[in-house]
């Protein structure tokens, strides 16, 4: 398509591809699962989509897909969606196909729910190198669970420890603000349940945590976009024309399109911003990001607060403010951009095969 439009430049998924070309392939539309504020969830494809369940495209030619991007290049590749929603029978056909090609590439996959023991197993026996991501949006699994992820935490420990002990080279953590239940202490809380995983397993750099706001837009068709008394939740824009609006305003606390009973916007961008400085401290305690990185980021995030109140006070946007939005816009945010890229085995793109195929 780059070619057919001459436009190269228009195609690139994010400004670094160039240079970092991470893929991905989908194994089905949809999806088993009710997480409250995805669009994609169960219960928002029966409504939005009229699917009354996921459709799961061939394991193997799943595999198959990922064995033709590793001829083009050795940046990784993530299979979006949980391998086990189709069961462990479309699961194994998968990792078997996978398997039998001997992929060197990095490649991802998510758990939505910890997995069985004998599953992760046979991941590391199949996948030579394999990472994991899993969102258990929460320490507390009250709020985990009103989110619509039933699981406690002793699982997910046991999970991350028989990763780190399978061969996983990284398992990304996310955690979440914004969630119903959650108030500011509860961040504060999660946060420190990020030092508690960092301590018990070692302080290894192939556990990374991170948190992040519910932001900008709770998903519309999701259920707490269709149902937000039910949840907690005030929305404050609805309409598509509200929703364009608010990617105009000033900062982005004024985007947010929500509120919830046990926070307001304000208390979300604190929660966020003072949670994010509190995990960058711990993270550089337990050397999961070097020093000099992590002065980086924290002075951008002080920055980016003094920002959000300039803006609180002044009600307005002058030419100077302006300037720092979209500098600070450059930089890095609540974490180093480069953080969560995985490491590129072999050649980046190998021009001379893509060139061979364009003739063809």
């Amino acid at each position: 398509m780059a070619i057919k439009y001459r436009d190269p430049s228009g195609y690139i998924p994010f400004r670094y591809w160039l240079s970092y070309p991470v893929t991905a392939v989908f194994q089905c539309r949809g999806c088993v699962h009710n997480c409250a504020s995805c669009a994609g969830s169960l219960s928002s494809f029966k409504r939005v989509c009229m699917r009354e369940k996921p459709c799961f495209r061939s394991p193997e030619l799943l595999a198959e897909d990922i064995r033709k991007i590793s001829e083009y290049t050795g940046a990784p590749v993530m299979v979006i969606g949980d391998l086990l929603q189709a069961k462990e029978d479309y699961a194994g056909r998968f990792l078997d196909a996978v398997k039998k090609y001997r992929i060197k590439n990095e490649l991802t996959v998510e758990f939505f729910t910890p997995p069985p023991e004998t599953f992760i197993r046979k991941v590391a026996d199949c996948i030579e190198n394999f990472n994991v991501e899993v969102s258990p949006e929460s320490h507390d699994p009250k709020i985990r669970k009103a989110f619509g992820k039933h699981y406690e935490n002793r699982e997910l420990e046991q999970m991350i420890a028989t990763l780190l002990d399978a061969g996983c080279k990284r398992i990304d953590i996310f955690f979440m603000v914004g969630l119903p239940y959650q108030d500011y202490r509860s961040v504060m809380e999660t946060v420190g349940y990020c030092e508690e995983l960092l301590r018990k397993f070692g302080g290894t750099r192939r556990l990374l945590p991170m948190i992040a706001p519910l932001a900008p837009f709770i998903d519309p068709g999701s259920s707490i976009f269709e149902e937000p008394e039910k949840f907690g939740y005030r929305l404050l824009y609805k309409t598509l024309k509200e929703h364009r609006q608010a990617m105009l305003m000033p900062s982005w606390k004024y985007t947010l399109n929500y509120e919830t009973e046990w926070m307001t916007r304000e208390d979300i961008v604190k929660a966020t911003y003072d949670g994010a400085l509190m995990l960058l401290d711990i993270k550089e305690k337990y050397q999961v990001i070097g020093k000099e990185k992590a002065s980086m980021i924290r002075e951008h995030i002080e920055k980016a607060k003094v920002l959000i109140e300039h803006i609180d006070s002044s009600g307005q946007i002058d030419d100077a403010t302006r300037t720092e939005i979209l500098h600070l816009n450059t930089l890095a945010s609540l974490c180093d951009k480069r953080e969560l890229d995985w490491p590129i085995k072999g050649w980046r793109l190998n021009i001379l095969r893509i060139f061979r195929s364009l003739l063809k």
